[in-house]
């Protein structure tokens, strides 16, 4: 028999997995969602999150700072505030998926990152 959860809880699936793994545990991921099984995710890395997230949290020093669709929560406004960079974030034109492009970051020194 086989026992399919109602909510799935997953903290950091993706660690130390290399590309093509980090992909197919999305893909497993989203599989399971579809077949209707509620999936809490947490994920340190932003472009995996916008790729599995229908809605993303965002969070800095213990507290939720955003809590929305991707598209309203991964912004450059949004990643200045949490994390103190900026020029981060792009948008894939095909679907307007955001994307942080980590080489692309200044570090701000009127914001960062909240104790």
């Amino acid at each position: 028999w086989a026992i399919e959860p109602d909510v799935l809880l997953l903290d950091e699936p993706t660690a130390s997995l290399d590309i093509a793994h980090q992909l197919m545990v999305i893909d497993v991921i989203k599989a399971q969602a579809a077949a209707g099984t509620t999936i809490v995710v947490v994920l340190h890395d932003l472009n995996l999150a916008v790729m599995l997230a229908t809605r993303i949290v965002m969070m800095n020093g213990g507290r939720i700072l955003l809590s929305d669709e991707p598209q309203r929560v991964i912004t450059n406004e949004a990643i200045r505030s949490a994390f103190g960079v900026s020029e981060s974030v792009g948008i894939v034109p095909r679907d307007e998926t955001p994307f942080v492009l980590p080489h692309s970051m200044k570090v701000s020194k009127e914001s960062g990152p909240k104790k």
